[in-house]
């Protein structure tokens, strides 16, 4: 985490470079950082990052998904250009600022995030596929809500028809990792058995 900055080119064209994991320090991805990095198929972005600069990963056509973190406030022009197999994009409501051409207008690309948040709208303008976080979903014995990461759910409310009952690690292939009100004022219910991934908040 001693690493608070990196400049702009440091890794053009690393033809070999497949995965990267970079220090939580860094606030800001410098413009072109991983231009044409064509091999490139796994980034894990600074926790703390604020702003994904200019062409930063641009024809980096071997990523098929990114998570922002929630400290994402600002996407610069083409940050994501030419990214031609990328499908899915999870962003926070923090991002205020979006360039030109962020993204390719792809129709297997899908943005995960906050309903109404500003990255929402743009998505929406630019004719990209959105899906909205915090959505509740019904699979038939719960609603759930798709959590930020666009992977993990929050078990919403028992819809089920009761007795013993085991609460599921996993919803239509996505982990459950909380419960929120979930079963209040359920009198159906004689025997809940609760999964130890599963946290009530």
């Amino acid at each position: 985490d001693s690493v608070t900055e990196m400049s702009s080119y440091v890794f053009y064209m690393c033809k070999s470079l497949k995965r990267v994991k970079m220090p939580d320090g860094i606030e800001q991805i410098a413009g072109s950082m991983f231009w044409y990095d064509y091999e490139l198929e796994e980034v894990e972005l600074p926790s703390k990052v604020k702003v994904i600069g200019y062409e930063a990963f641009e024809y980096c056509s071997k990523i098929r998904e990114i998570e922002l973190p929630e400290t994402v406030e600002e996407l610069k022009d083409e940050a994501f250009q030419e990214c031609t197999n990328i499908e899915k994009i999870v962003a926070g409501e923090k991002i205020k600022k979006i360039g030109a051409d962020v993204f390719n207008k792809d129709p297997n690309l899908t943005i995960w995030c906050p309903e109404n948040s500003t990255i929402y709208k743009y998505a929406i303008n630019q004719g990209i596929n959105v899906q909205s976080t915090g959505v509740a979903v019904d699979d038939g014995d719960y609603q759930y809500e798709l959590n930020s990461d666009g992977k993990t759910i929050t078990l919403t409310l028992y819809i089920g028809e009761g007795g013993e009952i085991e609460i599921p690690s996993e919803v239509d292939g996505h982990k459950v990792t909380a419960l929120n009100n979930t079963f209040n004022s359920n009198k159906t219910i004689t025997k809940p058995t609760t999964p130890i991934i599963a946290t009530p908040i």
